[in-house]
């Protein structure tokens, strides 16, 4: 579901991220891994060697991280930068992000802890105008979801 998941998020971000655009990009994936002693350990193993330091990692749960996610797709930026508002403002993005959130529920709603962290350096994409970063505990792995927006 991973997979899945992540081709669809892939999917949105290269629609947000070309067209009607003005120095703007989306990038958003979900990366996993085995779970390494505590919070700070599995993200710096999930993300890598590049984790400097890991920022105030506090307890959250799946509504704040739909929340989240739902309004950094929904950003439509100013004059000077914005995603594709053609696509933005679409039938096809409602029902392209409600499938992804629907996805995301779905794979980290049962038996997970949920926290909300930042990196202070390390970040796998480049954050300017917004970002967000959770790690995602279940049984048998962790999940670091993460996603930014950038010029």
């Amino acid at each position: 579901m991973v997979t899945e998941t992540n081709e669809l998020l892939e999917k949105i971000c290269w629609k947000l991220s070309r067209g009607d655009v003005a120095n703007y990009v989306v990038d958003i994936e979900i990366f996993q891994g085995e779970r390494i002693g505590n919070e700070d350990n599995s993200i710096r193993n999930i993300l890598g060697a590049n984790v400097v330091e890991v920022g105030e990692v506090k307890k959250s749960d799946i509504s704040e991280l739909l929340k989240i996610t739902q309004e950094g797709f929904e950003f439509s930026g100013g004059e000077s930068m914005h995603p594709n508002k053609e696509y933005l403002f679409s039938e096809e993005f409602k029902l392209e992000i409600g499938q992804a959130l629907e996805q995301i529920k779905l794979l980290f709603s049962d038996d997970s802890e949920i926290f909300s962290f930042w990196l202070k350096n390390g970040h796998p994409f480049y954050p300017v105008f917004w970002d967000y970063a959770f790690l995602v505990r279940k049984k048998q792995k962790d999940f670091v979801f993460i996603g930014s927006s950038s010029d």
